[in-house]
């Protein structure tokens, strides 16, 4: 079996992924050695013996096998992954962003309540909980999209943030092109920062120049977070940004988002990506209720599969 096929049919955790993958990728390797060495072994007895009547009939049977043996092909892939690096323009201060006291309601369904949290510049911070107990409310109301019906929040003064919001594939529109879209959130970026940011995202040459008109809710989270990068935000609030990206673009968030210098807070029910980068779970009940768990994700399931 093709080491390709293995490997998508593969579940588990990121690093199980890559383990699995070095194994199977090693196994293949060592097979392929054996086959080549059978091979070179059978060309030399047909070249020595063909023409020895007295050899002929192993020959042409050597002859046979030989036309059957086929080796894996392991080159190496053509496919390059997506590379997202999110670097601050700004370093921040000893304050990051605090809740006090938020509430807020949708007419009589009150989705948060009295919600009072503290993060401290650098935390990585994993937001879940199950569909309609206030994730996405939460995220908008730290990023002044929505007045809370109760309580106030307070940024850090060197707080820079950065968003990616659930609705990214329907807000990212228009009639211009992908460097176009891009440009026109920094108009005085050097071009060549803005076709980098582009081209990590895997939109290399004259894929910048697609219209946005025409491409997938993939590519648009692919842009927007291109447009993360570009701006530099020392807080980096994501809302589902796993959506529509694929196993590799997946990898590629979580290893940036892990290797970033400030704060993150991502709301996702994609495990392994939670995984990779969070060492602080917040999870949001549907009683109002709130779990504030310092750990990691699989730490954190851990617990609660105990309890």
């Amino acid at each position: 079996m093709l080491i390709t096929k293995k490997i998508r049919e593969f579940t588990g955790t990121y690093d199980d992924w890559y383990i699995a993958a070095n194994v199977l990728a090693k196994q293949l390797e060592l097979d392929n050695n054996k086959k080549q060495k059978e091979k070179d072994e059978l060309e030399a007895f047909v070249r020595r013996f063909s023409a020895n009547a007295s050899k002929a009939k192993q020959a042409t049977s050597r002859q046979r096998k030989l036309d059957k043996l086929e080796l894996e092909d392991i080159k190496p892939s053509s496919r390059r992954d997506p590379s997202i690096v999110f670097k601050a323009k700004r370093q921040m201060g000893d304050e990051a962003l605090e809740l006090r006291n938020i509430s807020h309601s949708y007419g009589d369904n009150e989705v948060l309540k009295d919600v009072t949290l503290k993060f401290e510049p650098g935390e990585k911070v994993a937001l879940i909980g199950a569909n309609g107990v206030g994730k996405s409310t939460l995220l908008k109301i730290m990023m002044e999209e929505m007045k809370p019906s109760e309580g106030e929040l307070t940024w850090g003064a060197t707080i820079e943030n950065s968003y990616f919001p659930q609705d990214t594939a329907d807000i990212i529109e228009g009639d211009g092109t992908l460097y176009d879209w891009l440009r026109a959130h920094d108009p005085k970026r050097d071009i060549a920062e803005i076709r980098n940011c582009l081209g990590r995202m895997l939109f290399n040459g004259e894929q910048q120049e697609k219209g946005v008109v025409s491409i997938s809710g993939g590519e648009k989270h692919r842009m927007m977070l291109s447009k993360m990068m570009l701006e530099g935000g020392n807080f980096l609030v994501l809302d589902e940004p796993s959506n529509h990206l694929d196993l590799e673009a997946i990898v590629a968030l979580g290893e940036g988002l892990l290797e970033f210098k400030g704060n993150v807070i991502c709301v996702s029910h994609d495990r392994e990506l939670l995984d990779a980068f969070a060492s602080r779970i917040i999870e949001l009940h549907a009683d109002g209720s709130i779990t504030d768990f310092k750990g990691s994700y699989e730490e954190y399931a851990e617990l609660k599969s105990k309890q």
